[in-house]
């Protein structure tokens, strides 16, 4: 027997040589019978149809249960960040999307998802924290913190996927799969957690041993191109400037009895031993920083950039680093003043 499966219809649809039934979320235990013309209105307007062969009746009916609960969670997730949905639907959105959440595989769902791309300017994650909050959906409120943490990080993700070259892929149709695939199989998710945790290459890795991934055309060749150019950022956090350079600024040409002891790791670690980060090197890491504030305002992410700005002055005046490396940072005060 095969079958037609859709979560957001909430039915399947299966057939033999003979016969032709369906079945509804709402009657799982009925099946009633169709003919095969009945397919364009069973499923009208449905964008998550898969087509599975062989597969027994109870199975089916199994499949279409588990791909409901995915799609009505992602629809309560978004509905929850709708600034344009009044107060009392976000919160019973935030309570139903809670219930959903007490599975992991349908939260791993919905972040795959919403990882995959920035939140569009229509959302207010703040306000859905808030509603969270109130009617105690723990889970969601735990959901929507990773989600914002990580928005620099999904932007330089979507990003890299967006500037790969046409030639990477045979055809439109090859892209948009390859594309959907790496969706769900979490990739686009598990490279920003990666980008914040600075093990991108561990993920690379990984994802070359991945049979949903290994199974695509050109899959090597692709994910190259894609992650490449992510291996450079670790954006999560503001950049400590001292704490990166701190080994750096060591000498590197072997000891002598002329050259001085070298400090002891703890001697390192004491920021009153620590020589001072060259201008260059303070200079290149405020471009960095202010590039990854670009970013969000690029994206309309306009209180993330705020905010990210205001660390990022804030380090600067309170470290006195020179007067140069300030007016530079402050010329971001002025982009964000004409963003909106």
């Amino acid at each position: 027997m095969d079958a037609l499966i859709s979560g957001q219809a909430g039915i399947a649809m299966l057939w033999d040589e003979d016969s032709v039934w369906s079945v509804t979320v709402e009657s799982s235990d009925t099946f009633v019978p169709r003919s095969r013309e009945d397919v364009t209105h069973l499923f009208a307007g449905a964008s998550d149809i898969v087509a599975v062969a062989d597969i027994s009746r109870d199975e089916a009916v199994s499949r279409m249960q588990r791909a409901w609960q995915f799609d009505r969670a992602m629809q309560m997730t978004l509905i929850l960040l709708d600034s344009e949905e009044d107060e009392e639907t976000r919160a019973m959105a935030a309570e139903c999307a809670e219930n959903h959440f007490d599975y992991e595989t349908i939260e791993e769902y919905v972040t795959d998802r919403l990882y995959s791309a920035p939140l569009p300017t229509i959302s207010d994650l703040p306000g859905a924290k808030i509603f969270a909050t109130r009617v105690g959906a723990q889970r969601v409120v735990r959901f929507l913190q990773r989600l914002d943490d990580h928005q620099l990080e999904i932007i330089r993700v979507r990003r890299a996927w967006d500037t790969l070259g046409a030639n990477q892929f045979a055809s439109r149709t090859d892209q948009s799969v390859f594309e959907q695939v790496a969706i769900s199989a979490g990739v686009f998710r598990r490279l920003a957690e990666a980008i914040r945790a600075g093990s991108v290459t561990a993920a690379h890795i990984a994802f070359l041993q991945d049979p949903r991934i290994t199974a695509m055309p050109q899959h090597r060749a692709v994910l190259g191109h894609w992650i490449e150019p992510l291996k450079a950022h670790r954006v999560g956090k503001p950049v400590e400037i001292e704490s990166v350079l701190v080994d750096a600024d060591l000498d590197e040409e072997p000891e002598t009895s002329t050259r001085k002891p070298r400090r002891s790791r703890k001697d390192r670690r004491n920021p009153t031993s620590r020589k001072k980060p060259s201008i260059h090197a303070q200079f290149e890491t405020v471009k960095s920083e202010l590039a990854a504030v670009e970013d969000l305002l690029n994206h309309r992410q306009y209180e993330w950039a705020q905010q990210r700005a205001a660390t990022l002055i804030d380090r600067q005046l309170k470290d006195g680093h020179d007067p140069q490396l300030q007016d530079l940072v402050e010329l971001i005060s002025a982009r964000l003043k004409t963003a909106r």
